[in-house]
């Protein structure tokens, strides 16, 4: 009787571990890199669900923020995401998201292999200059991108810059 219970278990065990990789693959995601005139680079992953619709997942870009003060903010990457992720109408997006500190408008299209279209980005800092509050903000820029594998996204992530892992 006892070998019948841990059978039973071990059963159970691997077929709930066997479910594990159905229920991730649940979204598809493909991954977007890309670059603005201002010579920066952003990433967006985008997810296909099962319904055929697909979701925006995650952006990352490194912008140049010019301030009201004339400073300019180099090397600071910033990243967005939300739940539910917004949805896109067919494959283009028009999403925007106001926080207590910072504003993103992002408006686009994504297809097979490229996508491209208008970001603007802006946050509120401190003045170094002045002592206090100022918008620093990127203006409306054009931006294009490739869909590459997750493995030069990873790579992007830790540093590379995309010209080099393409």
């Amino acid at each position: 009787m006892r070998n019948r219970i841990v059978a039973l278990v071990v059963l159970v065990v691997v077929g709930v571990g066997g479910l594990a990789p159905a229920a991730s693959a649940r979204m598809r995601t493909r991954i977007y890199l890309g670059d603005t005139p201002q010579g920066t680079q952003l990433a967006f992953q985008i997810g296909l669900k099962p319904t055929g619709r697909f979701v925006l997942i995650q952006t990352e870009f490194l912008p140049v923020l010019e301030c009201e003060d004339g400073t300019t903010v180099t090397n600071h990457g910033y990243g967005y995401w939300t739940y539910p992720p917004p949805r896109l109408d067919g494959r283009r997006i028009d999403f925007a998201s106001v926080g207590e500190t910072s504003r993103v408008a992002l408006h686009g299209g994504f297809g097979a292999r490229r996508a491209r279209g208008r970001m603007h980005f802006r946050i509120a800092a401190f003045s170094d200059v002045t002592g206090g509050t100022q918008v620093c903000s990127t203006g409306t820029f054009r931006w294009h991108a490739r869909r590459v594998r997750e493995p030069v996204y990873r790579a992007w992530a830790r540093g590379k810059d995309f010209e080099q892992l393409i």
